[in-house]
């Protein structure tokens, strides 16, 4: 069955009845499926946020362990889900009363604590990788969706040179890739690059991946802010500039992507992702509390709209959400971060493929019981799950003259890791 995405230019006045769908991963073993549906006219191109949308919760697959990080394939009916260990392969099949699934398949050998995956061009190979075991590592894809086997993995190495005494240091004694992102700008063979934050070294690894044999090469790494923590990254819909977010400094920096070879410049230019007036008085603690007490704040996740006129990102301890405006291209932050939503510990969100509306998944539990942080020092993955509970989806419908947001619907999830739209029939 062929799917192919709704990708839409947002119209002056659109009609009822579009329908999107994305899966929740919890990291609790629950993946739910739900779907968006807008019930009435929106008027989101004058900058009026208007009409309003239901969230129907189709199903909830249990793929055991922790699955924190989902993708879907780009043209048939199969999800991806990476946890602790294992990385499965879900057939799931979406009917008018609901979503029916089965899993093909569940390897290892990846690494430790899959926190992040792409795929390649040609959906022959999944691009993942190991947070605690400081690793990239490539895994085959079958013809019918399953995974075949772990064929290259790449080991980091190396320290950040922050601090160990430190509170950010004290994450910082080995590698830990946090994320591997599919750059929009190919080489002159065609070639896609992959690029890796890798929140203990400070550093971002670019990467050349093989797509028929999956073999990986590290093709160039640049070095940002002591002591940052890099995590996650967004490119500028051009490709010609990156956005990296850093969850230890809670700040975002500018950086060009070379149409020659992909590499990264140096930061251009950094902005805190705390807004004003807020700004000085929030900072990384080893603990970061879920209320923020102590002022402990860390960034999380970092989304552009398929127009690149804005950027938005999550504090989780500050808990929000700010938005920020870019250049027309892309190559400059208007002004600074603004306040958008207070919403607790949002960990991953989502920008639907139409641009009208920012999904978060936000955790009413303080993650740390969840996440790696307490584990990462002693290099297992001992991660307790305990009884999550709490958390909840929040549409939020995107004004598109000021990036601001308005609250559109939420429902709830046991907890809320990441929001991954899938393509649509």
């Amino acid at each position: 069955m062929m799917l192919s995405w709704v990708l839409g230019t947002v119209a002056a006045v659109s009609t009822a009845a579009e329908d999107s769908k994305f899966f929740v991963g919890t990291c609790g073993g629950d993946v739910p499926l739900f779907s968006l549906k807008q019930s009435s006219v929106n008027n989101t191109a004058v900058g009026n946020v208007g009409g309003s949308v239901s969230l129907t919760n189709m199903k909830q697959f249990f793929l055991g362990g922790n699955p924190g990080w989902t993708i879907p394939h780009p043209t048939k009916s199969w999800l991806y889900a990476a946890d602790v260990t294992h990385v499965t392969a879900l057939k799931y099949t979406v009917g008018p009363t609901g979503v029916t699934g089965k899993v093909m398949s569940n390897i290892t050998g990846f690494g430790n604590a899959g926190v992040h995956m792409s795929m390649t061009d040609t959906a022959n190979h999944l691009v993942m990788v190991g947070y605690i075991s400081g690793t990239v590592a490539s895994v085959g894809v079958n013809t019918d969706g399953s995974l075949d086997k772990v064929v290259s993995v790449s080991n980091h190495s190396g320290t950040s040179g922050c601090d160990p005494s430190t509170p950010s240091g004290g994450r910082q004694k080995s590698p830990h890739p946090h994320s591997i992102v599919k750059g929009p700008m190919k080489g002159s063979k065609g070639e896609s690059w992959y690029y890796s934050p890798d929140l203990g070294l400070d550093k971002v690894f670019q990467y050349a991946v093989d797509d028929v044999s999956g073999a990986l090469t590290i093709v160039s790494t640049t070095d940002v802010a002591t002591c940052s923590g890099p995590r996650h990254m967004a490119f500028h819909p051009d490709g010609t500039h990156a956005y990296l977010l850093h969850e230890m400094a809670s700040s975002i920096t500018l950086h060009a992507v070379s149409k020659a070879d992909g590499s990264l410049s140096k930061a251009l230019s950094t902005l805190p992702l705390v807004p004003a007036p807020d700004t000085e008085h929030w900072s990384y603690c080893q603990t970061v509390a879920i209320n923020g007490a102590g002022n402990c704040t860390k960034a999380a996740e970092v989304r552009i709209t398929p127009d690149g006129k804005y950027l938005y990102a999550s504090n989780r301890g500050h808990n929000s959400v700010v938005v920020l405006s870019l250049s027309p291209a892309g190559d400059a932050f208007v002004g600074d971060a603004k306040l958008a939503a207070d919403v607790i510990w949002v960990r991953g969100m989502n920008i639907s493929p139409d641009g009208e509306y920012l999904v978060m998944a936000s955790d009413g539990n303080n993650d740390m019981a969840l996440d790696l942080d307490a584990t990462a020092a002693a290099g297992t993955a001992n991660v307790g799950v305990g009884t999550p509970a709490n958390g909840q989806v929040i549409v939020y419908g995107i004004n598109h003259k000021d990036g601001s947001l308005q609250s559109m619907a939420t429902s709830p999830v046991p907890t809320g890791c990441d929001i991954t739209f899938v393509p649509k029939y």
